[in-house]
């Protein structure tokens, strides 16, 4: 992940000093890279932050077919592209505002909330990430809820 500016550069030295402080059992003297957070770029995963949410449309499928967003939206699915079910008249479902792409509510909503902030159609950005970054021990370090400056990626126009 290339740095492009200096606060870039500054915010990173003072995640790594930061997360080595929060390794168990750290100390300068004592320092092995087993132990050490995996930051290469597939294990980061950036997802959406939870004000992007209420950005999106949340809407039953038999109503969102009467609406004339539905009626100009190019790609019309009665299958949802990440549980692969059919969608049922009485199912909630939530189109993504940047593209229009529609799933599932719960099926989306997980997506977005584990995997990524992109569509899993189209990839395009559905709004403003986070990154969350697996400590080596099974679990995420959430940059939102820790004392790690967070590492946005400000996807809003």
């Amino acid at each position: 992940m290339p740095l492009s500016n200096v606060g870039e550069l500054e915010d990173f030295i003072r995640m790594f000093f930061q997360t080595l402080e929060n390794i168990p059992g750290y100390s300068p003297t004592n320092f092995n890279f087993e132990n050490f957070p995996d930051f290469s770029e597939d294990s980061i995963k950036v997802t959406l932050v939870q004000e992007e949410f209420q950005k999106q449309l949340n809407i039953t499928y038999s109503v969102y077919m009467d609406t004339p967003e539905y009626k100009a939206n190019q790609f019309k699915s009665q299958t949802c592209n990440i549980c692969l079910d059919d969608f049922e008249s009485e199912d909630t479902i939530m189109v993504l505002n940047k593209c229009s792409h529609y799933y599932h509510q719960d099926c989306i909503s997980t997506w977005l909330t584990n995997e990524s902030n992109k569509c899993p159609i189209c990839k395009v950005e559905v709004g403003k990430g986070r990154a969350n970054i697996p400590d080596n021990h099974g679990t995420d370090f959430d940059s939102e809820d820790d004392e790690m400056p967070p590492l946005i990626h400000d996807t809003s126009d």
